[in-house]
């Protein structure tokens, strides 16, 4: 019983987590940091889910790339850098434009 008291009174508990921000993404190459990006963009464009047109395009130009997780890093704070308006915005909002940015529209 005291087990359960203790699992209600934790996820009753607000938390303060957030998401990883630009900021904290670039304070530090580590493999937390490598991994948020890889992660944000197997989520955005890895997994095929949709038909749409622009989503296969960005599928299609991401999967055949053969980028690395550490390049894709690179890229991120390189993107960041050169547009600061993301530095408070959480990183998975620069990891999508980079993304685009890295595979554009013909």
């Amino acid at each position: 019983m005291r087990k359960f008291a203790c699992v209600v009174l934790c996820l009753l508990d607000p938390s303060e987590s957030h998401a990883v921000t630009g900021a904290e993404l670039i304070e530090s190459k580590n493999p937390f940091n490598i991994g948020y990006v890889w992660g944000a963009a197997e989520m955005r464009v890895g997994i095929k889910h949709t038909d749409d047109e622009a989503f296969l395009r960005l599928h299609d130009c991401f999967t055949k790339s053969g980028i690395s997780a550490n390049t894709l890093y690179d890229f991120t704070v390189a993107f960041i850098r050169r547009n600061p308006k993301f530095l408070a915005l959480p990183g998975l909002a620069a990891v999508n434009d980079t993304i685009v940015e890295m595979c554009p529209a013909n």
